[in-house]
């Protein structure tokens, strides 16, 4: 981002990034928050920030819609939603309390 010639010429608007997305996105980069599982056969759901778990929307087994609440998070003060990148079937479930690693 800081390369792009908008930037360089400081002519970034609050838009620029929605504007841009393609240009500053890998095509192969995937789903934000998914990452292949260790078995390959579905998606991890990572936080990219550090937070408290305060409420689990799903259990294990349940089916989920992309876009579906999953979990969320406290961080900074908010609560963080985190939704499911794609439908499927919810492999595990946590609790609330549980600290989130930064991804």
């Amino acid at each position: 981002m800081l390369q792009h010639p908008v930037f360089r010429d400081a002519a970034m608007t609050t838009t620029f990034v929605d504007d841009h997305l393609d240009e500053l996105v890998p095509a192969d980069a995937g789903e934000a928050g998914a990452a292949p599982d260790a078995t390959g056969d579905g998606a991890v759901l990572a936080a990219s920030f550090p937070g408290s778990v305060v409420a689990v929307e799903v259990r294990a087994g349940d089916e989920v819609r992309a876009g579906a609440p999953l979990l969320v998070l406290e961080a900074m003060k908010m609560e963080h939603v985190l939704t499911a990148p794609s439908s499927g079937r919810s492999a595990t479930s946590g609790s609330p309390s549980a600290s989130s690693p930064r991804a």
